[in-house]
C-alpha cells in the first residue's frame, strides 16, 4: 500500500497544476473572447450613440425654428393690429371733419328752436321760455358746438370757435336762469329780450365760424 501510494502521488500533484492551468488559460480565453466582442460591438453602440445625438440636436433646431417663426408671426400680427387700430393722423383729421359736417346741421337746428323761443322771451313769458330751452336740438347743441372745436383744433379757426362758444354758453345759461327767476316770482321787471338777444347772436356768431372752420379741404390728385 505504501509503494502504491507514493507511487500515484506524483501523478495527482501533477493532475492538480494540470487543473490550474486549464482554469487558468479558460479564464484567459473568456477575457480575449469578451474583448473581442467588446470591440466588435464598439462601432455599432459608436454609432447609435452619433444617430442618437444627431437626431437631438435636429429636434433642437427644429424648436428653435418654430419658436422662431411664431416669434415672427407675432410681432407681424402685433405691427398689423397696431397699424389697423390706430389712425393715423390724416385719417383723423378726415373724421373729425365730417364729424364737424353732421355737428353743424346739429347747430343749425338748434339756432332754429332757439328762434322760435323769440315771442315767448319777448312777453316774458317764463314756463314757455324754459320749454323751448329744453328742445331736443338745444340739449345737445353744446356736444355738437364741442365736436366742431376739435375738428377745428388744427385750423387757424380754433381761438374764435372757444370764444365764441363760451360766449354762446355764458348768454343761453343767464337766459335760462332769469326765466327761472321770473316763474318763480323771486325777480321782478324781468326782461328776457336783451337776454334773448345776446343768446341767439353768440349762437350765429359761433356758427358762421364753425361753418368756416369745418370746410373739408382738397386733396391733391397726385396724393
Amino acid at each position: 500500500d505504501r509503494n502504491a501510494t507514493s507511487i500515484t502521488q506524483p501523478y495527482k500533484q501533477v493532475e492538480a497544476k494540470m487543473s490550474k492551468q486549464t482554469i487558468v488559460l479558460a479564464l484567459a480565453a473568456v477575457g480575449a473572447l469578451f474583448s473581442t466582442a467588446a470591440d466588435a460591438f464598439a462601432p455599432i453602440i459608436s454609432s447609435e450613440k452619433h444617430v442618437a445625438s444627431v437626431t437631438a440636436l435636429n429636434e433642437q433646431r427644429a424648436e428653435l425654428t418654430r419658436r422662431g417663426a411664431f416669434e415672427v408671426a407675432s410681432a407681424s400680427f402685433l405691427t398689423a393690429v397696431v397699424a389697423n387700430g390706430l389712425p393715423s393722423p390724416a385719417y383723423a383729421d378726415v373724421t373729425n371733419k365730417v364729424a364737424s359736417t353732421a355737428a353743424i346741421r346739429a347747430v343749425k337746428r338748434a339756432l332754429k328752436d332757439l328762434e322760435k323761443a323769440e315771442f315767448a322771451c319777448a312777453g316774458n313769458q317764463f314756463t314757455d321760455v324754459k320749454e323751448a330751452l329744453r328742445t331736443p336740438g338745444l340739449n345737445e347743441v353744446r356736444k355738437n358746438c364741442l365736436i366742431l372745436i376739435r375738428g377745428g383744433e388744427d385750423g387757424a379757426e380754433v381761438d374764435n370757435l372757444k370764444s365764441t362758444y363760451q360766449k354762446f354758453v355764458k348768454d343761453l345759461e343767464a337766459l335760462d336762469s332769469q326765466a327761472s327767476l321770473g316763474m318763480r316770482g323771486q325777480k321782478k321787471d324781468i326782461e328776457l329780450a336783451g337776454y334773448y338777444d345776446s343768446a341767439l347772436a353768440s349762437l350765429r356768431a359761433f356758427l358762421e365760424v364753425g361753418e368756416r372752420s369745418a370746410i373739408l379741404p382738397l386733396q391733391d390728385s397726385a396724393e
